[in-house]
């Protein structure tokens, strides 16, 4: 019966550090791509508007028309119109529309995967909280911990493939996500790769695996702090759920008294004899008697009697 009860908490602490962990991952990579001034960071980094003729600002009504297209919830498709050397223009063509709607279903697979994250968690979070109640600090220490340690050495290795071979990587993650390949262009013709050219995702993708590791580290972090808050809080109620003496009496009847004032109180507290064992109750009444209570009511018992042990 107790394997049967521990075997859920077992599973538990690997599901949630992986929630935890694509919780970071695409909370971040959503903040990057919602993010307008890392966009303009990176077509000035990568010199867009030279290469393309369109200006810094008409780049930014790019960004902004493209975040909006990401995160818009209806079906249609993505029109973007600037001036190109110019010359208003419509920017992509049929073939590039069609892959930006594709971007933008990954897009909301990766935004339900974080909303699904996040419940999780904080359903496992209020589960603990009730079954396990000061444990649960300690139990969810652990869990953000544990989903520290995955995520960054998910990161690290990814990191290390992308630094040894970050356009193969590339090429393996579109054959992935976009299994239907239409997404070759021709970079001297089509401005997709000219605005978002290789290097805009490579420093992107960078970034991003930084400030995860960043996160991962902060997560430790916190769930040191965590744990030892836990551990005192769980410390205090052991020593507060303990028995102590609270006064010695010389016989049974005052140390009865005493008892009595106590539960009208509302404190529950206990009588036992100060040198027999308990088989001796009944046989020892005018011999010294204790009075113990909770360590967590020893002060209000004592103002009350106004007593020493």
């Amino acid at each position: 019966m107790g394997r049967m009860l521990k075997e859920p908490w077992r599973i538990a602490g690997w599901v949630a550090p992986v929630a935890l962990g694509l919780l970071l991952v695409t909370t971040t990579v959503r903040c990057a791509a919602d993010s307008l001034p890392l966009y303009e960071a990176l077509f000035e980094r990568h010199s867009v508007s030279e290469r393309t003729g369109i200006t810094p600002e008409g780049l930014a009504h790019v960004g902004r028309e493209v975040q909006a297209y990401f995160a818009s919830g209806d079906d249609s498709p993505l029109s973007v119109t600037v001036r190109v050397h110019g010359v208003p223009r419509t920017l992509f063509n049929e073939n590039e529309v069609s892959h930006m709607a594709d971007v933008k279903a990954l897009f909301l697979r990766v935004y339900r995967v974080q909303t699904i994250s996040a419940v999780l968690l904080v359903a496992l979070a209020l589960l603990a909280a009730w079954r396990l109640r000061l444990e649960a600090l300690l139990v969810v220490a652990s869990w953000m911990r544990r989903g520290a340690v995955v995520t960054a050495a998910v990161i690290l290795v990814l990191g290390l493939l992308s630094a040894v071979a970050f356009r193969q990587v590339f090429i393996v993650f579109h054959y992935i996500g976009f299994p239907q390949g239409n997404w070759v262009f021709d970079p001297r013709t089509e401005f997709l790769v000219q605005v978002f050219p290789f290097g805009f995702w490579r420093d992107i993708t960078l970034l991003i695996g930084v400030l995860i590791l960043l996160e991962t580290g902060v997560l430790w972090w916190v769930s040191g702090a965590v744990r030892r808050y836990g551990s005192r809080q769980r410390s205090g109620s052991e020593q507060s759920d303990t028995l102590t003496c609270l006064h010695t009496y010389p016989n049974e009847l005052e140390a009865r008294m005493a008892e009595g004032l106590l539960r009208d109180a509302g404190i529950r507290s206990m009588v036992r004899p100060a040198q027999a064992g308990y088989a001796a109750w009944g046989q020892n009444q005018f011999t010294a008697h204790g009075l113990w209570v909770l360590r967590m009511h020893e002060e209000e018992a004592r103002t009350l009697l106004e007593g020493t042990c």
